[in-house]
């Protein structure tokens, strides 16, 4: 999602941390079609997209490009402007580290030389398919329930910092911001949350400060599974922690 996201709309997007995600339009259909009741796209994007080997990444760059002329999303060369984040767990038995190899090389498709070091690409943490904590969740390996596993590694501060460069000191005591909820309904009307696999409710941390209307900045953190707090760190940031939720179930790429 993060990937599908930050390429549609690169003009906005300051950075992207993708874990065990494909490349854009690696599932090649889009929600119209599958509303419609085309089903390629979901056995695309619970098979190749996930299972490997992942789709010839020509027909990709293709379709960006088409869709950037047209002006359904935004120009594809943005995206040399963006920080990239890309993890691969190499015990993960859900989404093949190949894919995140496609996801790595669909990125660097569209970053000039002078934009290669914008791209990091994570794969010598043996983590199952999970986010991953330094201390905080199951064992590193494991590939199951939540989906978050301990591997003493600070990925959600390693993203952080990968995009917005040094952080404040983690905040390891009591938060001062407020979790909130929100009716996701309202941005998929006349639709139906569900009829885009969204839950009824997103949620957003709102730090004490960017409450108080000082400057901040915003992070959409997007997953189906359980999600990483990134609270201890948003908030010493100054950064909103935006949680748009999708509901249980496979994502159309």
């Amino acid at each position: 999602m993060a990937v599908q996201f930050g390429v549609s709309w690169s003009s906005t997007v300051k950075g992207v941390g993708v874990i065990a995600g494909g490349p854009y339009y690696c599932a090649q259909g889009t929600a119209a079609e599958g509303l419609s009741g085309n089903l390629l796209a979901d056995l695309t994007a619970t098979g190749p997209c996930m299972k490997g080997p992942p789709p010839a990444l020509g027909a990709l760059f293709e379709k960006a490009d088409e869709w950037a002329r047209r002006g359904d999303i935004d120009d594809p060369s943005n995206i040399a402007h963006q920080l990239i984040y890309i993890f691969s767990g190499y015990n993960d038995a859900v989404v093949n580290p190949k894919i995140g190899d496609a996801t790595y090389r669909f990125y660097r498709h569209y970053l000039p030389d002078q934009s290669k070091s914008n791209l990091f690409f994570q794969t010598a943490i043996g983590a199952g398919h999970s986010q991953v904590t330094v201390d905080y969740g199951l064992s590193c390996a494991d590939n199951k329930d939540y989906f978050i596993d301990k591997c003493n590694y600070d990925q959600a501060g390693i993203i952080l910092q990968h995009i917005y460069g040094a952080l404040n000191t983690k905040n390891s005591g009591v938060l001062s911001g407020k979790l909130l909820s929100f009716n996701q309904r309202e941005s998929t009307f006349p639709e139906s949350p569900g009829s885009y696999s969204m839950a009824e409710t997103g949620y957003v941390y709102v730090p004490a400060p960017c409450a108080a209307q000082q400057p901040c900045r915003i992070h959409n953190h997007q997953k189906h599974a359980r999600p990483v707090d990134k609270r201890e760190c948003a908030e010493p940031g100054s950064v909103i922690d935006d949680e748009p939720r999708r509901s249980v179930g496979c994502c159309r790429q």
